[in-house]
């Protein structure tokens, strides 16, 4: 409740609503790449998807998780900086 107490929540409502369609694509690139990682090598399609992420899963979880946590961070710098 303090939170909504300062005075910063119409702030937040407008950061919220200009950045919420790039806020939605990083979540969603994020957890598609999470995804794909997670995936055995097994289910993957024979093609260039799996010659791509096979031999590079662990980069491509670590771009996924590190993609939705930049996200994160830029919301919490905007709403700082307003």
């Amino acid at each position: 409740m303090l939170f909504f107490e300062g005075g910063h929540y119409g702030e937040l409502k407008e950061a919220l609503s200009a950045g919420l369609p790039v806020l939605f694509a990083a979540i969603g690139v994020s957890v598609l790449l999470v995804a794909l990682a997670a995936i055995p090598p097994s289910a993957l399609p024979e093609g260039i998807l799996s010659n791509l992420v096979g031999p590079r899963r662990r980069e491509v979880a670590l771009l996924g998780a590190t993609i939705g946590l930049s996200a994160a961070i830029v919301l919490v710098v905007v709403f700082w900086t307003l």
